[in-house]
């Protein structure tokens, strides 16, 4: 446990103006500073700094905090990683390494040192003589624009296969640390020695949120050299799957954007950031991973993936982006004009055509409903079938059960088969969660879903902050479906109202008198901090849910009335009756459309 007196020592020993005008240009208010806030959108500067309390504070989006928090918003770190990215500014130990430990620093340390080095070779190669021309075509070409070039590092590795060792000898580094740092390979044709990794290659440098080199990708620009892309190999600093290129430009767009795009490759990046799309990252070259969400879901709630019209059908059928069912974050596809990737579509055709692909990106399941009805021809019965299969193997992922129901739903809208068919299907399919996905023999009572649903509402409330917004705005605390639902998000809204917050604090308190009321709030609690799934799609799926009921029961009385009012011979009480519900059907159909052109 780190003591207080550490962190004492590290506050004062940063001055946060200093820390701040590192990150973005302060101006002089009087005794204080002040600044555009980095945190959101706007005109007029915000954002004030007081050097005498060394703290900060935004009024217009509200944080505000001392250094430990300015870090740890601006890098959507932790607290530690904050603390540990401080005490190196200060040069302040957090503890005294063992031996062990402070070799490993030093070595890592020693790779990004090597690695800074060789991509400051790599530039000046690319920017000035005759070895650089062809890759300085290619550059140009591709649309890249000067700045461009200088922004992200971009190098040329000459055709020569000991010049990078050549280079490391001058410096004092030699051959077994530049191995280690993925720049050069032992020989394996029987003769002593080494050579370099990237030859004739474009170089780009691979950079991590703090701004360390830590690895590089190299594309070839001889047809013959194979592979056409390729990476550094795995170091004590590098893994190919725990990076995605561009995330130190894009993290602080995507603070500000609540969104971060995801694209193919390095050209397709840099063409985003050139054309003022600075939250859009790549991978390197590997499928979407659960290490690459674990690094999205920290900078933005919302991540969408832009694939060219061609790709895009396979790339959101992939298993391998089943993972985001499950994550909290809202996961959407995007698509470009078939045949051109991001880059190209950029330099042919402008900024429009992402600017609408982005706009217009679909949730991943709803992009999947489309993709099933357009593989399978849904006039008959075995396409119609087939494509249900397909949905269900997706359903069968979902761990939420409020989501999964709005989701089954959904594929009965869609495809017009029974819940009750889709259940059993759903109940045969294996997988790791089968707990999840093996539904009852029957439907559940509409009464135990009310109370999940209710649940599901006030753990949302709980939330706080924009997600309470959402609910209020959403749906009316008389439309809650349980009377308990309705009496705690009652308290929840006069808590709010007292104190300003929703935290599960007040709502304890007001409960303490009640221990059966009272259990019943920490089981929420413990529920909500438990739960996956993005609060904006829970949300959604919930209010749905509860909609539809409400829809279905009032379709329901209006065909008894429409019914009774023929038998008894009333012509104008079944016209109203039967007017009234093709009313009802029309305004479901038109949301049906909208959310499909979403």
């Amino acid at each position: 446990m780190l003591s207080d007196d550490v962190k004492l020592q590290i506050k004062r020993a940063i001055d946060i103006v200093d820390l701040i005008e590192s990150y973005l240009p302060l101006q002089k208010a009087g005794t204080s500073f002040k600044a555009r806030c980095p945190f959101h959108e706007e005109k007029t500067p915000s954002f004030h700094v007081r050097p005498v309390e060394q703290m900060f504070k935004c009024f217009g989006c509200g944080k505000g905090g001392d250094v430990f928090t300015f870090v740890m918003e601006m890098e959507k770190a932790t607290f530690p990683e904050a603390l540990r990215i401080l005490a190196e500014k200060a040069n302040i130990p957090l503890r005294p390494p063992d031996p062990a430990e402070r070799a490993a620093a030093s070595y890592r340390e020693e790779i990004y040192k090597v690695n800074r080095w060789a991509a400051a070779l790599f530039h000046k190669k690319l920017l000035e003589g005759e070895e650089g021309a062809e890759a300085r075509a290619y550059v140009e070409k591709r649309g890249i624009s000067p700045a461009m070039v200088s922004r992200f590092f971009l190098g040329y590795a000459p055709r020569s296969w000991e010049w990078i060792l050549d280079q490391g000898k001058v410096k004092g580094y030699d051959a077994d640390l530049l191995t280690a740092a993925g720049l050069a390979l032992a020989r394996t044709d029987g003769r002593a020695g080494h050579y370099g990794r990237f030859r004739n290659r474009l170089m780009f440098p691979i950079v991590d949120i703090r701004d360390r080199v830590a690895g590089f990708g190299a594309r070839a620009l001889d047809p013959a050299d194979q592979p056409k892309y390729l990476n550094s190999p795995e170091t004590p600093v590098f893994k190919k799957k725990e990076f995605l290129y561009g995330l130190n430009f894009a993290r602080q767009a995507a603070s500000k954007e609540g969104r971060l795009a995801i694209v193919e490759g390095y050209t397709d990046v840099i063409a985003a950031h050139q054309y003022g799309y600075e939250w859009v990252v790549a991978t390197l070259g590997t499928a979407l991973a659960s290490e690459h969400v674990k690094q999205l879901k920290r900078f933005a709630p919302k991540v969408i993936a832009v694939y060219d019209g061609d790709a895009a059908g396979t790339k959101a059928s992939e298993r391998s982006l089943d993972f985001f069912l499950n994550e909290d974050v809202e996961f959407r596809i995007a698509t470009l004009p078939a045949g051109l990737d991001p880059a190209d579509c950029f330099v042919q055709l402008g900024k429009e055509p992402f600017e609408k692909a982005a706009a217009g990106a679909r949730e991943l399941f709803e992009f999947r409903l489309d993709l099933a009805r357009g593989r399978h021809d849904t006039a008959t019965a075995k396409g119609s079938a087939a494509a249900v299969d397909e949905i269900i193997s997706t359903l069968a992922l979902v761990e939420n059960d409020v989501l999964r129901e709005a989701q089954i739903r959904r594929v009965t809208e869609v495809f017009r088969v029974p819940e009750t068919a889709i259940r059993k299907e759903l109940a045969k399919k294996p997988g790791k969660t089968a707990r999840q996905a093996e539904p009852p023999r029957a439907a559940p009572p509409a009464e135990d879903r009310d109370v999940r649903a209710g649940r599901e509402l006030i753990e949302l409330m709980l939330l706080g902050g924009a997600t309470l917004e959402a609910v209020k705005s959403s749906i009316a605390i008389e439309e809650f479906p349980t009377e308990e639902s309705r009496k705690l998000g009652e308290l929840i809204l006069g808590i709010v109202q007292q104190t300003g917050s929703a935290g599960p604090d007040g709502l304890f308190s007001a409960v303490a008198h009640d221990p059966a009321r009272s259990a019943l709030v920490a089981d929420l609690v413990e529920e909500g901090r438990r739960k996956q799934g993005n609060p904006q799609n829970r949300l959604e799926a919930v209010v749905a849910y509860i909609k539809g009921g409400a829809e279905r029961e009032k379709a329901a009385r209006l065909g008894r009335e429409g019914a009774e009012a023929r038998a008894r011979g009333d012509g104008e009480g079944e016209r109203r009756a039967f007017e009234e519900l093709a009313r009802l059907q029309r305004d479901r159909s038109e949301r049906e459309r909208a959310r499909r052109s979403r």
